[in-house]
């Protein structure tokens, strides 16, 4: 595989890592913004307060461990494309 075809692989497959890495936030923002619609400005700050409270939660929930070994395999493959490609 050349440089260009692993980024060309990794291109396609980063968003998609990406958005499930950061579902978990996705998915409290859009619970703030619905609650936002819905509640007085006092109890909003109370709904924020509570989520600023769960964020060491939410990290824990991200999947480090599922971005690294993307991340790893990504640079790996392109490490050893650059050291066998050809150069002109």
């Amino acid at each position: 595989m050349t440089a260009e075809q692993v980024k060309a692989k990794y291109a396609k497959r980063f968003p998609q890592i990406a958005e499930a890495w950061l579902a978990v936030i996705d998915r409290e923002f859009a619970d703030l913004m619905d609650k936002s619609e819905r509640m007085t400005i006092g109890a909003f700050y109370a709904e924020v307060e509570a989520s600023l409270a769960r964020i060491p939660r939410m990290f824990d929930e991200m999947g480090i461990q599922g971005l690294s070994e993307e991340l790893e395999e990504a640079i790996g493959e392109a490490v050893i494309a650059g050291l066998t490609e050809k150069k002109p």
